[in-house]
């Protein structure tokens, strides 16, 4: 089935109700991603140069108004799991939802 468009008006406030932690990523984050903790769906390799990781928990619909968020302000991200927690989404960017768009 072909994918619809569809349009929502979010702000940085609105954003922040879509993720249910957040927290610094980087380097330290390493160990974690090499030992199967975190993985990438889309592709072999996770980036730990990202600043930010936000989780979703199963919440595959607040990824994707997430991820459309971040389109529309032109932030990069990379969506990948967590299988250590819940096995829930998150999503790497170097977008700081307190800096807002």
């Amino acid at each position: 089935m072909p994918r619809a468009k569809i349009q929502v008006a979010m702000d940085d406030a609105d954003f922040a109700y879509l993720f249910d932690n957040a927290a610094e990523w980087g380097p330290k984050w390493e160990d974690l991603t090499i030992t199967g903790r975190f993985r990438s769906p889309a592709r072999d390799t996770i980036d730990t140069g990202w600043k930010w990781a936000y989780w979703f928990g199963g919440n595959h619909a607040a990824v994707l108004l997430a991820r459309g968020f971040l389109d529309a302000w032109g932030h990069a991200y990379q969506v990948i799991t967590d299988e250590g927690s819940d096995g829930g989404w998150v999503i790497l960017t170097d977008y700081a939802w307190t800096e807002g768009p």
